[in-house]
């Protein structure tokens, strides 16, 4: 029944390869979007039909997940035009307004219930086999509590979708959604114009999704870049970002050894400039993101790498950070303006042989971690050196399990 939505998209998608290969880009691209526009009114119309208005009212959350996973696919054909999907929401919106709020409800309970998640209370939470407290999680099956809910934590509930009803929950300021095999989200979820906190750790989301980036007061972003490849230029639009967290995580809690995947980050990432926090982790870098060292309000800064080799001069003019972690395997040498550093509270640098005499300078650390299998403070270290690092133990700098053996050798 939903099958024409999918079998148009492709019918679109094949016919703009035709095109691609034999023409200009440009033309390309001119094609696809009227296409599309007339792919949108195709499906507008159709499911603004008094017949698809009952397929709606009466479709089981799972069914109409169908029709709304293939309207995002429709979107992602336009190479994140955060208009595209303007008459399918519009047309689901408009359905979805003539039903009743306790149909509504009852959709969302009732994919609760397919999905197995539990009332919404204190569950026990166990690691490695060993009770490890208690957390407030779980989807509330009391109307007026669902009406006012601000945290929704539903992670590790195995959900492959979130229904489209989700949109209406527009008090949400938070919402977890990590260790679970979610691919796309529903187009609703832009309705979400409170919401400030996102985590998709660890999920299978094929693109990035563009209702998230029309969720203006979002401020924390958490999100596995594991199965597609870039991240788009429009995410500047998100200006009230302060923390930005960009993973390939492991497919699940036991992978300890996570394969990396390449994911382009735009230049565009230099214009959020409220972000505090960036970490970029298991991602293979071609480059330093240059983009990085124009984001002078950048507090905490977290980038591992196996292929980079040296850090850039300009990323020591980010002198308001407090945090710096690089792990870069192929890192040896740390350039002199590390020195710029005075305010930093917490290094972490992976397997230098060398550290320039300016790391002198950083007297205000509070924990330092470095390899001790590669180096080691009385064979690399200058004696300034030595007695910068007996100064920071005694203001009972932390030094990192693998590099505290090393530094009580010089200090007993």
């Amino acid at each position: 029944m939903f099958g024409f939505l999918k079998d148009i998209a492709n019918s679109v998608k094949e016919t703009t390869k035709q095109i691609e290969a034999e023409s200009q880009i440009k033309q390309a691209n001119r094609a696809l979007e009227y296409m599309y526009s007339q792919l949108s009114k195709v499906a507008y119309e159709k499911l603004n039909s008094p017949t698809w208005k009952e397929v709606i009212r009466e479709r089981t959350a799972k069914e109409m997940n169908k029709v709304y996973s293939a309207m995002t696919y429709l979107d992602s054909l336009h190479y994140y035009d955060l208009e595209s999907f303007l008459y399918t929401q519009k047309a689901v919106d408009e359905i979805l307004n003539e039903v009743d709020d306790d149909i509504w409800i009852e959709k969302l309970w009732q994919w609760a219930d397919e999905n197995k998640i539990p009332n919404l209370d204190f569950h026990d939470v166990f690691y490695e086999g060993y009770f490890n407290g208690q957390v407030y999680k779980g989807f509330p099956r009391d109307k007026n509590i669902l009406m006012n809910l601000e945290e929704l934590d539903l992670s590790s509930y195995q959900l492959s979708y979130l229904p489209y009803e989700i949109g209406r929950l527009t008090k949400l300021t938070k919402i977890y959604l990590s260790y679970n095999k979610i691919t796309s989200l529903p187009l609703s979820f832009a309705k979400l114009v409170n919401l400030k906190e996102l985590n998709l750790y660890s999920n299978c989301l094929e693109i990035f999704p563009n209702p998230i980036l029309k969720i203006r007061s979002l401020e924390s972003l958490t999100i596995d870049c594991r199965c597609f490849d870039s991240i788009p230029s429009e995410i500047y639009r998100l200006d009230r970002l302060k923390i930005l967290r960009l993973s390939s995580c492991p497919i699940d809690e036991l992978d300890f050894a996570p394969s990396r995947t390449r994911c382009h980050l735009p230049n565009e990432l230099s214009r959020l400039v409220n972000l505090k926090s960036l970490s970029i982790n298991n991602i293979t870098l071609d480059e330093f993101p240059s983009m990085v060292c124009k984001l002078t309000n950048l507090q905490e800064l977290n980038i591992d790498d196996e292929r980079l080799e040296e850090l850039p001069k300009e990323l020591f003019n980010l002198t308001n950070l407090r945090t710096l972690k690089i792990n870069f395997w192929k890192l040896k040498t740390c350039p002199n303006e590390i020195g710029n550093f005075i305010n930093l509270k917490t290094l972490n640098l992976g397997n230098l042989t060398k550290l320039p005499e300016s790391i002198c300078n950083l007297h205000e650390l509070e924990s330092l971690s470095l390899m001790s299998s590669v180096i080691h403070p009385m064979r690399n270290f200058t004696p300034k050196q030595i007695e910068w690092l007996k100064k920071l133990h005694k203001n009972k700098c932390y030094f990192g399990f693998s590099f505290e053996k090393s530094i009580n050798e010089i200090i007993s």
